[in-house]
């Protein structure tokens, strides 16, 4: 059961029983579902950010889906991790082939390494997965490039 009564006791026993780290990768990829059918529905992309999907903007519901997956890593004292796998479905649902600019920005702004060392000394990816983050990165440079109109010199930034 929960050995204490705290927020990180809680996140650890509701890993072990349910894999929440699996299941908030996978509340984005149907998240993502919802947003392509809305947007098919409307007929475009323009100013994805302030589509409404449920209740909020697209934009709000990014952040929200972004930061539960940050706090279950955080609050779970290093017992659940984001893992190489959920990595690889985190990128290509957000700088894959199928990328939307505006999702693969917020999704970039959330994984940089400065965003992570200015909140807290906590990463919220472990060395084998920022590898993994790096090497994924690396090998989108091109569709990257070309979907931000990066310059090399932006784009080594970015890495």
């Amino acid at each position: 059961m929960v050995d204490k009564v705290t927020a990180s006791g809680w996140i650890q026993f509701l890993n072990r029983q349910y894999d929440i780290v699996d299941l908030g990768v996978e509340s984005c990829q149907h998240y993502a579902k919802l947003v392509a059918e809305r947007i098919e529905k409307l007929g475009n992309s323009n100013n994805i950010a302030n589509i409404i999907i449920g209740k909020l903007a697209h934009s709000a519901n990014l952040r929200i889906l972004f930061d539960f997956l940050e706090s279950v890593v955080k609050l779970s004292v290093n017992e659940a991790e984001m893992g190489k796998e959920n990595i690889g479905k985190l990128c290509e649902l957000y700088i894959g082939e199928n990328m939307r600019q505006y999702d693969a920005e917020q999704f970039l702004k959330w994984i940089s390494w400065e965003r992570e060392m200015l909140q807290s000394l906590q990463l919220v990816f472990g060395k084998e997965e920022m590898m993994a983050l790096f090497e994924i990165v690396c090998n989108s440079r091109e569709r990257l490039v070309n979907a931000f109109g990066l310059t090399s010199v932006s784009y080594t930034h970015l890495r």
